[in-house]
């Protein structure tokens, strides 16, 4: 692999959102069965099948307060899954479906627990993370097994933590970089071309050129656990999900070298409307961020 570079982003927390975060908390799924399934289709067509054909094991079941918690998966071992969850309450006989959400397979990172936030359910949850090195930005996601881990996400506490995004949006990037004319990156190789170039002036240096190939750009967008992203492709393969062709990308999202942060996104075909990645391929877009303990 080759070295990455990175651009290092330096946001500021808007007013309503959560700092540990860099985002406002939104209570759902949002956009992403439409993601997976296409906008044609829903995932309630569906249900009756991940529900009936769904498997669970005693790590899929939880006793939350008075409600007895089970987790389907939909299919089995396999990188994209359907997790459905099912709660009964104690007075009632029978299971009734909660929510049902992707979960998808991750690449196991190094994280530092910043903060957890339970959704108002008290079932589900997503949790803020930092790479050891504090200087990047925390990632937030979105946590299938909350549930079952709640009280593992301890503020502090080093876990090995899966990753993954679905793509909400994703293409190549075609922009390579930027000319810069002004600022102190400019005065910097202004001065480093006067140096190695005695004989010139300013005016045979216009501009500074700043190449983004093989950078690494994440930052979080207005609501958890959303991102946008830039980053370069080192591997791809291909997978399915309920007859869809999805690609599995595996690709940094930030940190360099032995620093650097790896996941997975996953991208349904229709998203990328015929374009074919290539490893060496930087590409761009939205995703949304699913993460678990190793």
């Amino acid at each position: 692999m080759s070295p990455l570079s990175v651009i290092r982003m330096r946001i500021t927390c808007p007013e309503g959102c959560d700092e540990a975060f860099m985002a406002e908390h939104s209570e759902g799924f949002g956009d992403v069965w439409s993601a997976i399934l296409g906008d044609k289709d829903d995932i309630i067509v569906h249900l009756e099948q991940i529900v009936s054909e769904g498997t669970s094991n005693k790590e899929c079941t939880a006793k939350i307060g008075d409600k007895d918690v089970v987790l389907l998966l939909y299919p089995d071992n396999t990188p994209v899954r359907a997790g459905t969850l099912l709660v009964k309450e104690q007075n009632k006989t029978s299971f009734e479906v909660f929510s049902c959400f992707p979960i998808l397979e991750g690449v196991t990172n190094k994280l530092r627990i910043v903060k957890k936030h339970t959704w108002g359910n008290g079932i589900e949850g997503v949790v803020a993370a930092r790479p050891l090195d504090d200087d990047e930005l925390p990632i937030s996601f979105f946590a299938p097994y909350f549930f079952r881990d709640n009280t593992a996400f301890a503020s502090k506490m080093e876990m090995d933590i899966c990753l993954a995004g679905l793509a909400l949006s994703c293409e190549k990037a075609t922009q390579d970089g930027v000319e810069i004319t002004e600022g102190p990156l400019y005065e910097e190789q202004l001065e480093k071309f006067l140096n190695e170039h005695p004989s010139k002036s300013k005016t045979d240096f216009p501009s500074a050129f700043v190449s983004f190939k093989g950078s690494t750009i994440f930052v979080p967008r207005q609501y958890i656990p959303e991102f946008e992203f830039r980053c370069p492709v080192i591997d791809i393969q291909t997978v399915s999900f309920l007859d869809r062709k999805i690609y599995k990308l595996f690709v940094p999202i930030m940190g360099y070298e032995e620093t650097a942060i790896f996941c997975n996104i996953y991208v349904p075909e229709h998203i990328f409307d015929g374009y074919i990645p290539r490893e060496g391929d930087d590409i761009q877009g939205v995703l949304w961020m699913n993460g678990y303990s190793a």
